[in-house]
């Protein structure tokens, strides 16, 4: 409680209730509430002179609040980094509670003065006096520890130490709390009533003509949680409006909270269209929105930890730019202080923001990231933080650092990075930072980095816990990042020497591409692991893997921006694999991988993965010229590399015979998709539906019964009925089948025309009436003479044939003529069946195929009728007409 809550709320209500007591009841005490000058106590006189010099100095201390308040910023200035002045202002004014003790010096005085003015008594000099008292220890005491400040040149620091724990518990609670309230509105909210969440699925395109109301839930409390039953309600009302208006827009969006931005959150929209402007139901949604969230009256206090992190970080940076050892070290452990137990990722994220922004294109020396690097080891028993931290400093040190800067980093601390990878709980993480390293050295072909981790991972690594890497279960992943490393780079180099470098080789880059490329297949733990027939099986499922991230081609093989390339990524990928394997029969060194090694081939689970096609690439690439000159240039001998390729094809052969018969057992055991079926059922109904509604301007559901079901019977693919195999998928479109469905119908009618033909009527010349619709028009020709355009113009139905047994000529149908009825009363135009039962069919060269019996029920049946009407007009009277 400040002194001016104790003035208010005590004594001066109190000195008021004891002057109304004197006033009525004991005059003889009018000194203590009255001027003493006017009285008979003489001997009391001195106080109305003392209390005006007290006032007097109580003023000119007031006044000095001004100063003392500069004297506070300057020792801030003077004791605190210029990155971390900001929090250090808002924290020791905070502390010293500048403002009410502002406040209470004014205060005091206005108070002092009105009881001087109105010649108060003894008992006004009293409080007057107190309250004057009680200032000047406020002074004193502030100004003794603003002295303590500008005494202490680490003040900040200390108080980051002392306190910063205190931030961080407070920020992880809050952020977990978020995290669990957006967790309950995403789990409540699914969107399917006209309320959505902005945390879920949901991306609401504007609609032409929208309206958007927002209702802000800001609050200068802290956000608490949202209220069940009012988020219940609010959806049920919203989907019982938009059920009764289906046309209309009327839409809520619930905001997902965040910590970050204004520590709020953007706000509950009301979205509609122009009819529910001002009506009661809009006022009702954004009366039940605005009661959704509810916050308590505690300050949020984000503000003040996002201020520290945000300094923290920019001091780090600071640190770096200028090289200064002792700061840096500083500046990193108050860095690991901002993580604490309750560990975010926060801090780390603002770290790469403000890196990236005041570290890109400046003159950062190496030699700065790596202390930082040395200083890891303080996060360590903090969750992820090491982890994190590296790939900070990584992402820092590609950002800030030019080519040979890096590179040099990359040396300077190579046993540091060793120790880290290495010996480093759960070290894994620590490899898929490096393969985003490898990645942006291939992308920005920076061959002395390639050089450095060729270097650190190839047969002249210098590092024990490189060399004697084991597939022992730990290590499986770790080895698995190492092979996808050697991916990146191999498919890289041979993508760079095929498209820029073959051509030529006096090109200063050829050298270095060959180096690079004989330290990255010549991995240092192989030659442990050479003879395990699971390293072989990594080294597949590597190459079969996709990457959350692909290559720059574009930049790798110098096109310009927006050039077509018909050779991808994926193709280089398996000429890489290829090679690796190419130079492990051909060098035969005895520690080079190589597929004899692979002793029960039929037990290579890799197979599985890989596609019949991959393997048909794989033979493609062994006679690839680019990697035998390649090798070649290693130091490989031309007829032993000759014989190597005889060998692998064999096994790459072998491997297409085991993963045929995996695919022919595969179909043959595979069971009918029931789903596929009523798929393709409802894609030819479809079809079949529009074309009646084309042609004839009917719908199934409106034709009488009649006639008999006829089935149509098909041979097809097994394939069409179960998911793809080998990468392949043999699912047709419904379309096709409704296009033969409607060729069936057609050749119907055209069969009708032939016991008709004797009873059609000859005309000599087209009348305009023909073509207005009403006739289905039937071209039948046998040479090569195409019908007049003009001819069939405009005609909504028409078939083109070429039936042996009729005239040659046009054929006009009345449409009214041609009886369509159903023959089952259900509404669906087909049904189709399919016969499970396989039957083996003679196997082609490639593959031995399965086929089922595809059943096709038409639900109509078509007939003509009144012959006399159909009308004909000859080829040759055609052709001189419209000649």
């Amino acid at each position: 409680m400040n002194l001016r809550n104790v003035a208010v709320l005590f004594f001066i209500p109190l000195l008021f209730l004891f002057q109304l007591y004197i006033y009525y009841y004991d005059k003889d005490l009018l000194w203590l509430v009255y001027n003493t000058q006017s009285l008979n106590g003489a001997s009391l006189s001195w106080i109305y002179n003392s209390w005006g010099v007290i006032i007097g100095v109580h003023g000119t201390t007031a006044a000095l609040t001004i100063t003392f308040m500069g004297m506070i910023f300057e020792s801030v200035s003077k004791n605190s980094p210029i990155e971390l002045e900001d929090f250090s202002r808002q924290q020791v004014i905070g502390k010293l509670n500048v403002l009410n003790f502002s406040c209470d010096s004014l205060f005091t005085l206005i108070v002092s003065i009105f009881f001087f003015i109105i010649g108060g008594g003894v008992a006004h000099y009293i409080v007057s006096q107190f309250l004057a008292l009680w200032f000047f220890v406020s002074y004193f005491k502030a100004y003794k520890r603003v002295f303590d400040i500008s005494k202490n040149k680490n003040y900040i620091f200390d108080y980051i130490e002392n306190e910063s724990s205190l931030f961080c518990k407070s920020f992880a609670k809050k952020e977990s709390n978020y995290e669990r309230i957006n967790s309950d509105l995403n789990e409540i909210i699914k969107g399917d009533k006209g309320v959505y969440f902005s945390g879920g699925s949901y991306n609401h395109s504007f609609i032409g003509g929208a309206n958007i109301s927002t209702l802000s839930v800001n609050s200068s409390g802290e956000l608490c949680d949202f209220r069940r039953e009012k988020l219940i309600k609010l959806i049920n009302f919203v989907g019982c409006i938009k059920k009764n208006n289906d046309s209309s827009v009327f839409e809520v969006v619930v905001p997902r909270l965040t910590l970050f931005g204004n520590y709020g959150v953007d706000g509950i929209k009301v979205i509609y269209s122009s009819e529910f402007e001002n009506s009661p139901v809009k006022k009702k949604t954004e009366r039940l929105a605005s009661k959704l969230f509810f916050s308590s009256r505690q300050e949020n206090g984000v503000g003040a930890y996002l201020s520290l992190v945000n300094g923290v970080c920019s001091y780090l940076v600071s640190s770096i730019n200028v090289g200064d050892k002792n700061k840096i070290n500083k500046s990193v452990e108050l860095f690991s202080l901002l993580i604490g137990n309750e560990f975010s990722r926060y801090p780390f994220d603002c770290l790469k923001t403000i890196a990236n922004e005041f570290l890109r294109g400046g003159n950062v020396k190496p030699y700065s990231l790596g202390l930082v690097l040395k200083k890891i080891y303080i996060l360590s028993g903090k969750g992820d933080c090491e982890e994190l931290a590296f790939s900070t400093i990584i992402d820092m040190a590609l950002v800030s650092l030019s080519n040979e800067g890096f590179y040099e980093f990359l040396v300077e601390n190579e046993s540091r990075i060793n120790e880290i990878i290495s010996y480093s709980s759960n070290n894994q993480k620590y490899y898929d930072v490096l393969l985003y390293l490898i990645k942006d050295a291939c992308n920005n072909l920076n061959f002395s980095v390639l050089h450095f981790w060729g270097k650190f991972f190839g047969q002249d690594s210098e590092h024990l816990s490189i060399k004697y890497l084991t597939l022992d279960g730990d290590k499986d992943d770790v080895i698995e990042k190492i092979l996808e490393m050697q991916r990146l780079v191999i498919t890289t180099m041979i993508m760079r020497y095929e498209s820029v470098i073959k051509n030529d080789r006096t090109s200063s880059e050829y050298n270095d591409l060959i180096e690079i490329i004989g330290k990255w297949v010549n991995l240092s733990f192989v030659s442990n692991e050479y003879f395990n027939p699971k390293l072989y099986q990594v080294l597949f499922l590597v190459y079969k893997k996709d990457y959350q991230f692909k290559l720059d081609e574009q930049n790798i093989r110098n096109l310009n921006r927006g050039d077509a390339y018909g050779v991808t990524e994926g193709s280089f990928k398996i000429k890489s694999l290829v090679f690796i394997l190419l130079f492990g029969e051909a060098c035969n060194s005895g520690s080079n991988m190589s597929l004899k090694f692979l002793y029960n081939i039929k037990e290579a689970s890799f197979i599985s993965e890989f596609r019949s096609y991959d393997f048909e690439k794989m033979k493609a690439a062994v006679d690839s010229s680019s990697i035998e000159e390649i090798i070649l240039s290693l130091g490989a001998d031309e007829k032993s590399l000759e014989k190597s390729k005889v060998d692998l094809k064999s096994y790459i052969s072998e491997f297409e015979k085991i993963k045929k018969e995996e695919v022919v057992d595969a179909i043959q055991h595979a069971i009918i998709k029931k789903e596929l079926v009523e798929k393709l059922e409802s894609e030819i109904n479809s079809y079949f539906s529009n074309w009646l509604a084309r042609k004839f301007s009917v719908q199934t559901s409106n034709l009488v019964v009649d006639g008999k079901l006829r089935v149509l019977p098909l041979l097809v693919e097994k394939r069409q009925f179960i998911e793809p195999l080998d990468g392949v998928s043999y699912i047709l479109s419904g379309n096709v089948y409704g296009e033969y469905l409607c060729d069936y119908f057609n050749r119907i009618l055209i069969r009708s025309l032939r016991v008709i033909q004797d009873n059609v009527v000859n005309i000599n010349k087209v009348d305009d009436f023909l073509k207005e619709g009403g006739y289905i028009l039937i071209f039948n020709k046998r040479n090569g003479v195409a019908f007049p355009y003009t001819l069939y113009k405009g005609v909504s139905f028409f078939i083109n044939t070429n039936y042996s047994n009729l005239e040659q000529g046009v054929y006009f149908v009345p449409k009214r003529n041609v009886i369509l009825s159903r023959v089952v009363s259900a509404e669906c135009s087909v049904y189709i069946g399919v016969n499970e039962n396989s039957e083996k069919t003679i196997p082609d060269s490639q593959h031995e195929e399965f086929k089922v019996k595809l059943n096709i029920y038409p639900n109509l049946n078509i007939k003509t009728v009144n012959i006399e009407e159909v009308r004909f007009i000859s080829l040759e009277s055609v052709l001189r007409f419209y000649s």
